[in-house]
């Protein structure tokens, strides 16, 4: 399971200081009054569709292998069985604010299957093709019934803090958004002794801001932290569960494959190599529309630069910053009507 969000600075006591200090936390504001902080960036919302959309349907047996293996042993065998009528997908998990922030002409998200976790509603009260959760654990129940690619958490942050405690979350896929607005729901700080950086973007210029994207990766591969969750889980909703035996044994697999990560002998490190092809996929999701805009404004004006396939000479990585800035700087005004370019991260 994945997480994927945007979150934009927050305001503090220090802002616009000399001495201001910036960590990873300074980057938290998920929503105003129901909605986003910003306007839409566009820029974000490609990046959002691209990754939740992506799948690789070459890769999809030997997930579909190593999820039965754990989860239903007797279907291991039948690792070919996605419907041929149903393309492969993933599976975007929200709350409820989350999806009724959403606008309308574009629910539920297309090419993607919409899981939505509630307390109080009910499959009734949708009109569109969407799945219903009362809780984390129906989740997992869930995700075992079905033919999918990847999970991601979308929020919002009650969701978000859920699987977090749970220590679900394998990766999250994060946007800082280089601005400040006014916020009331943050999201949850992340642990860094549980979570690492892995993947930092170029920086981007869109909607009159910068922004970057970051990848966080849980530093336990084997997951064996889960194992805890997911007994104690299955402890205390037994009597929840025992009314449905099927998804109750479906539970207590799940609980087995923790138990015995090595007895399986599952190559996480083939499963790295898999992850990083897919996150490689991700940060190239602006790499056609970089290459079209490089060739359509001021063409002529880079000749001799753009002529060097490599350039590893010292020199060209200050050239290579002012190239940058030239062609992606955030325009902004001065006081001398001039105007100047720039981008947040170079010093």
């Amino acid at each position: 399971i994945y997480a994927i969000c945007a979150c934009c600075k927050v305001e503090s006591k220090n802002e616009g200081k000399k001495n201001e200090v910036f960590n990873n936390y300074t980057f938290r504001g998920l929503g105003n009054k129901g909605v986003l902080p910003w306007k839409c960036i566009s820029l974000d919302m490609k990046y959002f569709r691209a990754v939740t959309t992506y799948v690789n349907e070459s890769k999809y047996e030997k997930l579909k292998y190593k999820r039965c293996k754990y989860l239903n042993k007797e279907t291991v065998d039948n690792v070919n069985d996605m419907p041929n009528s149903k393309k492969l997908q993933n599976v975007v998990v929200m709350g409820r604010t989350n999806w009724e922030s959403i606008p309308k002409k574009f629910k539920p998200l297309s090419n993607r299957i919409n899981v939505i976790l509630s307390r109080t509603l009910k499959k009734e009260d949708f009109d569109e093709d969407v799945y219903i959760i009362n809780k984390v654990e129906d989740l997992i129940v869930l995700l075992g019934k079905l033919n999918y690619y990847k999970c991601f958490i979308i929020g919002g942050s009650v969701v978000y803090q859920e699987f977090l405690e749970k220590k679900l979350i394998k990766k999250i896929y994060f946007t800082r958004i280089n601005s400040t607005y006014e916020c009331d729901v943050f999201f949850p700080e992340i642990n860094e002794n549980e979570y690492q950086i892995i993947s930092v973007s170029d920086v981007y210029t869109s909607n009159n801001t910068t922004l970057d994207f970051i990848i966080y990766k849980k530093t336990n591969n084997k997951m064996l932290n889960e194992q805890n969750c997911i007994k104690g889980e299955e402890k205390n909703n037994d009597m929840s569960l025992k009314n449905d035996d099927k998804d109750t044994c479906h539970m207590k697999k799940l609980t087995e494959f923790y138990k015995n990560v090595d007895k399986y002998k599952i190559n996480y490190e083939n499963d790295d190599d898999d992850e990083e092809e897919d996150d490689f996929v991700y940060f190239n999701f602006n790499k056609e529309k970089e290459e079209k805009n490089k060739n359509s404004i001021h063409p002529n004006d880079f000749q001799i630069y753009n002529s060097l396939k490599y350039k590893y000479h010292p020199e060209y990585q200050y050239l290579n910053i002012i190239y940058d800035i030239m062609m992606n700087g955030n325009k902004q005004s001065d006081r001398t009507g001039v105007g100047v370019l720039s981008k947040f991260g170079y010093i």
